[in-house]
């Protein structure tokens, strides 16, 4: 009975993960997954432009570069938008031995920063999948708006402040439908994108990289696990333009 059960949950949860791939990248609002860590920043801007507000922090910039290789610096982001959106996304990359996210210190300075040299609205977003918390910092034009950090059953450390709204008790403990809410209130979708997804690992001797590394980047796309063992066909991001930049640290880092 208990198989059955859980086979019965297993088909209505792929079923309802279909329906949402079916629905097109350009329309979708919200985030495309939870079970990720991830670190991000999404500015209401055009990739030109939130590429030349990181000039002052960039050593190399690389347009365009799905289908092509290029040579990882110290420090790296994508810069990208999806068709459809308004939204320019950046993700750091990450990598063990830093025990973190590269650009973690001092990453508010950076949002609130890009939010005043664009005159326009800058997001700092996180999830983290293996500690149960999601979060966000909303800037406008240098200012804080709304700040939310939520755990899974609640902490001490929870936080909620806002200039725009008070919301109920309630509605923050329900983390994971607060901080989707948020952003589809924003018009912003946050794509299930980490730095590794557009690195081609195909014939690689390891699945991390290092600085100096020589990389293929790609936008392969997304599948899932289906009823019958088999995978699905992928699902892809239609991204305007890829950009990558090799960043300095920030200072003190």
């Amino acid at each position: 009975m208990r198989r059955t059960i859980f086979r019965l949950l297993g088909m209505f949860a792929a079923r309802i993960a279909a329906r949402a791939e079916r629905q097109p990248w350009e329309s979708r609002r919200g985030r495309q997954t939870i079970d990720y860590n991830n670190n991000l920043l999404l500015v209401r801007a055009p990739i030109d432009d939130v590429a030349q507000a990181l000039a002052d922090r960039t050593e190399r910039w690389e347009r365009d570069v799905v289908g092509r290789e290029i040579v990882l610096g110290q420090f790296g982001a994508f810069v990208f938008r999806l068709r459809g959106h308004s939204w320019t996304v950046v993700v750091p990359e990450v990598r063990p031995e830093w025990q973190g996210w590269a650009l973690l210190k001092g990453i508010t300075e950076q949002t609130r920063a890009l939010s005043g040299l664009l005159k326009t609205r800058a997001i700092y977003y996180w999830v983290g999948d293996t500690s149960g918390t999601v979060g966000y910092e909303l800037y406008e034009n240098g200012e804080l708006l709304e700040k939310f950090s939520g755990t899974e059953g609640g902490s001490p450390d929870d936080t909620f402040s806002s200039r725009l709204r008070d919301p109920k008790r309630r509605d923050l403990r329900k983390i994971w439908d607060f901080s989707y809410q948020f952003l589809v209130d924003q018009d912003a979708f946050e794509p299930g994108i980490t730095f590794e997804y557009f690195i081609d690992y195909s014939g690689y001797q390891r699945h991390t990289h290092q600085p100096g590394d020589r990389v293929r980047i790609v936008n392969e796309g997304f599948s899932r696990w289906m009823t019958d063992g088999s995978r699905s066909q992928p699902s892809i991001p239609p991204i305007e333009r890829v950009d990558y930049l090799a960043l300095r640290p920030i200072a003190g880092q």
